[in-house]
């Protein structure tokens, strides 16, 4: 057993943990009050020393408005997992309650209780959630979420989240559409963000072009003379 004791004072470190995701998981299936719980107990009654502007707690389902306040004026970050959501019956993450309380949220994936790593599956997935709850999920708010808005979040934007020189090459290159029925839905958009909500509703690994880590190549799909879809995995660039 290896246990790792993070010093309260070291405000440069990372944390990363669940937070209230399941009622279940907190009081056991035999003891689910009848009212919500709320995160309020967990992360307060001294236990503040964790949060800071580099916590990053996972899912966040069942907060209150002071449990929010307390994680925005902490700096901390909301990860919503909503492939884990969707599959756990966990509850409906409230985007837009976190937002307005001044909290970051960056988009996660989830196979520990969710159903897939990849990012335009997770997306379609944050989506649905928020669409329960009568919302309606802007494409560029998602894709952000998964991108810069994750690194802002991190406070990793002077190195990774962009297009710029001095970042980090840490990419994935899309088509816009594979499949024919991607293919016909992207010849409907009217505007970018539609095309970027189609893409983000219905790509899957077959759009997925190239993979690029700190500079190097280590995905590249490309066809053959005979329609056949072949694969390279860490070639060098």
């Amino acid at each position: 057993t290896i246990t790792a004791i993070v010093p309260t004072w070291r405000r440069d470190i990372a944390i990363e943990a669940d937070l209230i995701e399941e009622l279940a998981r907190v009081t056991g299936l035999d003891n689910i009050p009848e009212a919500p719980i709320v995160a309020s107990r967990f992360i307060g009654g001294g236990s503040e020393a964790r949060l800071g502007e580099r916590s990053v707690f996972a899912h966040g389902i069942w907060l209150d408005a002071a449990d929010r306040k307390r994680l925005a004026d902490a700096g901390a970050q909301i990860a919503h997992s909503p492939s884990s959501t969707l599959f756990l019956g966990s509850g409906l993450f409230d985007w837009r309650a976190l937002q307005e309380a001044g909290v970051a949220v960056s988009i996660a994936s989830d196979v520990g209780g969710g159903t897939q790593l990849g990012i335009p599956r997770t997306l379609a997935d944050a989506y649905k959630v928020q669409a329960l709850r009568g919302e309606k999920l802007n494409a560029f708010k998602a894709v952000h979420a998964a991108t810069l808005g994750a690194a802002q979040a991190l406070r990793l934007d002077g190195e990774i989240g962009r297009l710029e020189p001095g970042h980090l090459a840490d990419l994935c290159l899309w088509d816009w559409a594979q499949g024919p029925v991607a293919e016909h839905r992207d010849t409907l958009a009217r505007d970018l963000h539609e095309r970027l909500f189609a893409w983000m509703m219905l790509a899957d690994e077959r759009a997925l072009v190239t993979t690029v880590v700190a500079g190097r190549t280590h995905y590249k799909r490309w066809n053959d003379d005979s329609g056949a879809t072949e694969t390279n995995h860490e070639s060098s660039r």
